[in-house]
């Protein structure tokens, strides 16, 4: 039983490599931010890394700024660290954590759904419907989205799991997975599933108490306890630095009503749930970004789902229903009132934007629903009732995709990409309306639907094997014709691979200008348009990035700030506008993102400038004893410097990070050795 099982499982796993092949093969690389910004990020850590640097500072973006506070950076996220340390990142890595965490979603909505009572088949199912949603399509260059959503359903699993069963091991379970969730997920979802575990255990425990339960409350209580302990020293590292960071953020303070409802799941946006290929055309028809646009979860899906409401509803079932519902009115962002009543009475709500953001937990909800649907008629408890139910919302979606491929015929000619290689594909989708994307997958749907008429009219007895064909093969298609609008780019991953091998090794001494140095790609490492300077290591006056120090934004708008930056990375307040700094009395001799070595010589006392934002953790050495310093500026690194001939070192470490890390580590390890060993507890 348990061998077929697993057999089950390592044939979804491969049917999930097969659907995402032109990443899963290394055949493409990834596109727009997932290239532009957390790749190069994600170098940037590997190469701290494999140099043996704490990967705690990035010198090259924005003038500097502490790189273990950014919560989407990753550098405090084990994987990324695992990946780092052992593969170093590359156009192959960064596609393989991305599957990496497609296919730990399917595992974790897989035990989710078996937890709450789906089948074993079923919860496979499930699982590989999540995986395939519109959510991981859509948001593929949000990397901190796919890891977040990868998480959360092993964390409601566990929690689940607390409110039925309430062993200390699932405590732990719940504690390590929100770890991964704080330090590898996006900030956002991170709040919301928290508020979600909030509510539920005061709910929980009222009821308890209301129906004198009082042992199973306490019990209740003190693994929660458990919980929050192991998960406050596991994620102990995280929290020390991201609170000392808030102050120095632009992006601490609040957001505007107008920025944190940019971006929402719009109305139009609805046409996903049947025709996700759609969404790939005309963005200002959907008012929103085609990356917030797709909420499709199969076509099969979406009938049961709402087939689900017809056949005499749990009170589980409508609790899904309603909380799905809910996240998808919050979703709309400025096209309902609720984003905006969480934003003016919800606290931390006001700190960040994309509505959109909020469909994962809708689609996690209606994939469930649909888990149950199906499962009445896989288990054969539907009767002839049931089975008419399902013909005729099968007829009736049917009848309106019909409706809506003919409306689209009198619009738009029936056109097909000149040949089918990822570049026609690509410059195809770019120049299609949205009627000639209806009209490509329209057909596809219509044919599932009558496919399915004729299984529900004929097959009831081999109903589990055909619907399962079904099912695959329409998750299958939708992923083949998203797969090129917002995963994966027309670029071969092999041939970008080619060029970052030619990238310096190490941390070369920076002798550019400064001023002249931009972010901005010239195509050389195409798809990679923002954040060059990262691979070549080059030290920008700017960056992409939404991590913004307010001294840097302070300096960046004042006047003139650019001539400041026309010298050096160490030189003297009286420096002319040179970069030779062997002229000056300055040479470095070693360079790394957390510490500068150099000699210098004055016949006089100076001052000397490093051109990197002061932030706590620098500090200044004046051969082997710290002297201090100060800001210059409103952002640089000064001090003074007595004449004659001295060593000087700037190095960066954040105070006590060694022995943060090393508590988080070992309630790392010892909350993952007690899962292990206590696996059957």
């Amino acid at each position: 039983m348990k061998q077929s099982k697993n057999i089950k499982i390592l044939v979804a796993i491969l049917f999930l490599l097969m659907a995402y092949w032109p990443i899963s093969a290394l055949q493409f690389t990834m596109k727009y931010d997932m290239m532009d910004w957390f790749y190069p990020m994600r170098y940037l850590i590997s190469e701290c890394l494999q140099n043996n640097v704490l990967p705690v500072w990035n010198p090259f973006t924005n003038l500097g700024y502490p790189l273990h506070t950014d919560p989407q950076s990753g550098a405090l996220y084990p994987i990324a660290w695992i990946i780092g340390y052992f593969l170093g990142y590359s156009p192959y890595t960064i596609n393989f954590e991305y599957i990496l965490h497609i296919l730990f979603a399917f595992y974790g909505m897989k035990k989710l759904s078996e937890a709450i009572g789906l089948s074993g088949d079923v919860a496979i199912i499930v699982g590989l419907s999540y995986a395939c949603c519109g959510f991981f399509i859509a948001n593929a260059q949000h990397l901190t989205w796919i890891i977040s959503a990868a998480w959360m359903p092993f964390i409601l699993y566990y929690y689940y799991r607390l409110i039925t069963i309430n062993l200390w091991r699932d405590a732990f379970g719940l504690s390590l997975f929100s770890f991964l969730l704080i330090t590898g997920g996006y900030p956002a979802l991170t709040i919301t599933i928290f508020y979600i575990l909030l509510i539920t255990f005061f709910v929980h425990m009222v009821v308890q108490i209301r129906h004198k339960k009082f042992d199973v409350a306490k019990r209740f209580l003190i693994n929660n306890c458990i919980f929050f302990l192991m998960f406050v020293l596991q994620g102990l590292v995280f929290f020390i630095f991201f609170f000392e960071m808030l102050p120095f953020m632009v992006r601490g303070d609040t957001l505007s009503l107008a920025e944190a409802q940019l971006l929402p799941f719009s109305p139009q946006s609805y046409i996903s749930f049947i025709l996700p290929f759609a969404t790939g055309g005309n963005p200002e028809f959907y008012q929103t970004d085609l990356s917030m646009a797709n909420g499709y979860f199969g076509l099969i899906g979406f009938l049961f789902c709402g087939l689900c409401f017809f056949l005499k509803p749990k009170k589980k079932i409508l609790f899904l229903g309603l909380t799905g519902l809910f996240f998808l009115v919050i979703a709309l962002g400025d096209f309902s009132f609720l984003r905006a009543w969480l934003y003016h009475y919800v606290p931390m709500m006001n700190l960040f934007r994309y509505p959109a953001l909020f469909r994962v937990f809708a689609l996690l909800c209606f994939i469930l629903l649909f888990g149950f649907s199906l499962q009445k008629y896989w288990n054969d408890k539907a009767d002839d009732s049931d089975w008419k139910k399902l013909k005729i919302l099968t007829g009736i979606l049917l009848i309106a995709l019909l409706v809506l491929f003919l409306y689209s015929l009198q619009k738009s000619p029936f056109l097909l990409p000149n040949e089918f290689s990822a570049k026609a594909i690509s410059t195809f989708i770019g120049q299609s309306s949205n009627s000639q994307m209806v009209l490509i997958q329209a057909p596809i749907q219509i044919i599932l639907l009558t496919v399915l008429l004729i299984i529900i009219q004929w097959k009831r007895l081999h109903f589990r094997k055909y619907i399962v064909l079904l099912i695959v093969l329409d998750l299958f298609l939708s992923v083949q014709l998203n797969i090129f609008i917002t995963v994966a780019s027309e670029q071969s991953a092999s041939e970008l691979q080619f060029k970052v091998n030619q990238l310096p090794e190490g941390f070369p001494i920076p002798k550019d200008d400064i001023s002249n140095t931009s972010h901005y790609g010239n195509g050389d490492f195409y798809p990679i348009w923002y954040n060059n300077n990262l691979l070549l290591k080059k030290i920008a006056f700017d960056g992409y990035n939404n991590f913004i120090l307010k001294s840097f934004k302070q300096f960046n708008d004042s006047p003139g700030h650019i001539k400041k930056l026309k010298y050096p990375l160490l030189h003297w307040r009286d420096s002319q506008d040179s970069l030779d700094t062997k002229l000056k009395g300055i040479e470095i001799i070693s360079f790394n993102p957390t510490n500068v070595k150099a000699e210098v010589s004055l016949a006089e006392d100076n001052q000397i400038i490093f051109l990197q934002s002061d932030y706590p953790g620098w500090q200044l050495k004046l051969d082997g004893q710290i002297i201090p310093h100060f800001k210059t500026a409103d952002i640089f690194i000064a001090a003074d410097i007595p004449a004659g001939d001295h060593q000087l070192e700037f190095d960066f470490y954040p105070k006590n990070f060694l022995l943060y890390l090393g508590i988080s580590t070992g309630a790392f390890l010892f909350v993952l050795i007690c899962l292990v060993k206590f696996k059957k507890a």
